[in-house]
């Protein structure tokens, strides 16, 4: 996201990661300690200690320091909540997220894991980084409806992330072509979270009909193994060598095959996008901002079965046009919405707007 700023603005200055100095870090320890016994004690389940107030308010003070005499024109906050919930400064702060601690915690079913008292302190710390910004900003309707909603998100934008992988070579939408043999990809950590079962059961019952069909796994190991499924536990894309092999991976695929339990805005979507992959997985959450059922891929239900998807694959693979279709859309969606590119150029505005709304408050406050 910060590399992708740089085009946009002439300065782009780094504020973390927190470094507390070895008394304060010290401080945070114990009062974290005491308070985890504490919580341990009264509810009789663990605490997460790194959302405490303890923490947010001791970052808070850390960037407060860093941004004093510093010249920033606005304060850029993705994924921060616990860091800006209870900064005070007069520099306008633009807050990202996917998602907002209560919509997490109920979607991810952790409510059941929390305290009444985590409950309230993490949605305490939500609520005051959202309306200690002046610009929130999702990456899903989803998101951005639920903040409005339950933590009345005052000024709300929308703007989809882009493919970790913008640099894709790619050979063109318009001459790829399904097999045979159809190649299934799946890249994802959580085996059972990411619809790992429905993949490999629907796998087993393309082979079963007939289909020559090969299954590539990307991020996790899966439970179980089949002499045409290839495994990938880990890609570093950080690795030059890795991420050589991951693109060769996408590239050689045919449909990208993950229907999520639960998810936010998955980027690896993006990167789908990009290689003119169609993406097959399930209308939840904020999946449906990156695919458009019947244009870039299809959703279907949380509780579709591996039957339903063999069928939509037989469909995809046989229609005429169809997967040639589904192929140029996806490619034509990363270059219109899913890049950093056309982030950072939407980022703009809202970070301009931002400035301006603050510069204007101050103004009337005089």
């Amino acid at each position: 996201m910060c590399e992708a700023l740089k085009s946009q603005f002439s300065s782009v200055i780094y504020l973390g990661p927190v470094k507390l100095s070895p008394f304060s870090s010290l401080k945070v320890r114990i009062l974290t300690f005491l308070f985890k016994i504490f919580h341990l004690l009264v509810y009789w389940k663990r605490l997460n200690s790194e959302h405490t107030m303890i923490r947010s308010k001791f970052h808070a003070g850390y960037f407060k320091q860093m941004i004093e005499g510093s010249g920033l024109d606005v304060l850029f906050a993705p994924f921060a909540s616990i860091e800006l919930a209870f900064i005070k400064t007069d520099v306008p702060i633009c807050y990202l997220s996917d998602t907002s601690f209560a919509q997490l915690a109920d979607y991810y079913r952790m409510s059941s894991k929390l305290s009444s008292m985590a409950k309230r302190m993490g949605d305490k710390i939500e609520h005051a980084a959202i309306h200690n910004s002046f610009a929130q900003v999702y990456s899903s309707k989803w998101a951005a409806d639920f903040s409005r909603e339950y933590y009345q998100a005052p000024n709300v934008f929308i703007t989809r992330f882009g493919a970790n992988m913008d640099s894709a070579i790619f050979s063109g939408a318009e001459n790829k072509k399904p097999g045979p043999p159809l190649q299934l990809l799946f890249v994802g950590v959580d085996w059972v979270r990411k619809g790992g079962d429905i993949v490999f059961d629907t796998f087993l019952e393309l082979l079963e009909k007939g289909h020559h069909v090969n299954l590539t796994v990307c991020g996790c190991n899966p439970p179980k193994s089949h002499p045409k499924v290839e495994v990938y536990t880990f890609l570093d894309k950080n690795k030059k060598e890795d991420l050589s092999e991951l693109m060769q991976i996408f590239n050689r695929s045919d449909l990208f095959f993950l229907p999520t339990r639960a998810d936010c805005t998955p980027i690896v979507f993006c990167e789908a996008n990009a290689f003119g992959l169609p993406v097959i997985s399930t209308n939840t959450g904020g999946v449906s901002s990156i695919i458009e059922d019947g244009n870039n891929g299809f959703l279907l239900s949380p509780d579709a079965k591996s039957k339903e998807y063999t069928e939509l694959i037989e469909r995809i693979i046989n229609e005429e046009g169809l997967y040639q279709k589904l192929s140029v859309n996806a490619r034509n969606k990363f270059e219109k919405e899913l890049n950093w590119t056309v982030w950072a150029k939407e980022m703009r505005q809202i970070l301009l707007l931002t400035q301006s709304r603050r510069k204007e408050q101050n103004s009337y406050n005089l």
